[in-house]
């Protein structure tokens, strides 16, 4: 993780297999490091342009980092390029299939229902006690 993080060389993963940034991605992750684990995918992708797990670990991390029409675009183009990635493929049609419900890419169209849609709402000072 250093070698690669250190950046020294003008190739920032210079002598870092891209098991090694898998493992780096999957940190950077996990530490909600977003654009770390971004760096890391696309050093794998550099390497490796038809990695699937590297495609789908950018993919998602970008919608992790709340950035989610750039994930869109990112799960359309790995599909393309690895179309047998069984979570490329997952992500995606769940991606779709949540768009639709909310009625569309933008959301809030005729199949959107708040989930608190029917509740009886009470003034403030009832905050905390169950409608009888």
């Amino acid at each position: 993780r250093c070698r690669f993080e250190r950046g020294d060389d003008a190739d920032d993963a210079a002598g870092v297999s891209p098991d090694e940034l898998g493992a780096v991605a999957a940190a950077a992750q996990a530490g909600g490091r977003y654009d770390d684990a971004i760096a890391a995918f696309d050093a794998i992708l550099t390497e490796r342009p038809d990695d699937g797990d590297a495609l789908y670990g950018r993919a998602r991390t970008y919608g992790w980092n709340d950035r989610w029409n750039a994930e869109k675009r990112l799960l359309v183009e790995a599909v393309a390029i690895a179309p047998k990635h069984a979570k490329i493929r997952e992500a995606l049609g769940n991606l779709n299939a949540y768009r639709a419900r909310r009625g569309g890419p933008s959301g809030g169209g005729a199949g959107f229902r708040p989930a608190v849609s029917g509740l009886a709402l009470r003034p403030s000072r009832d905050r905390g006690r169950l409608p009888s």
